[in-house]
Parts: C-alpha cells; structure tokens; sequence
C-alpha cells in the first residue's frame, strides 16, 4: 500500500498516484470488474500488453514532464502503480541536465 501520503507534481498539481491508478483503469478493460489495489502486479494479472505499455511510458512522461531513461525501463518499475508512483518520484528528484 501506499503510506508515503499523496505525491503531487507541482509544476501541474496532478496527484501522481491518482493520474496512474486512473489512467491504468480506465485503458484496460479487463479491471472493470476487478479490484486493483496499488500494490498489484499488472503484469502478473495478465491486464498489460507491450503496446500498453508503451502508451503507459508516454503518459506518465508527457504527465509530469519527465524523461524515463533507458535504464528505468524494466517491467519491475512499472508493474504497479506504486513502483511508478515511485519511479515518477525518483526521476522529479534527480538534478536536471
């Protein structure tokens, strides 16, 4: 679960955890009748397909403004909306440049 409390972006006031969670649900089908807590494994539920996932990559860098770098890109990272939430948070910590 989720204790770190809300991780908003602040150049755009976008609940990070929400805009994931949201975006997760709203474009795979296959939850709507499923619970999906934060700590799920989407890819372990079978619900993510490789197109998926690039859409997800190009949400969450077009969303907060970040750039996911190749060595990010591992299914670890992106298997719940927790390990993005915290993947987003890593990256908006890292020096620019």
């Amino acid at each position: 679960m989720h204790d770190s409390g809300p991780s908003v972006d602040e150049a755009s006031g976008v609940d990070v955890r929400a805009s994931i969670r949201d975006y997760v649900r709203k474009n795979i089908t296959a939850l709507d009748d499923v619970e999906l807590l934060d700590e799920h494994n989407i890819f372990d539920k079978g619900f993510v397909t490789s197109i998926f996932a690039m859409q997800l990559l190009d949400h969450i860098e077009r969303t907060f403004g970040v750039e996911v770098p190749d060595d990010f890109l591992s299914l670890q990272r992106f298997s719940s909306v927790d390990r993005m939430v915290q993947m987003v948070d890593e990256l908006r910590a890292a020096p620019r440049g």
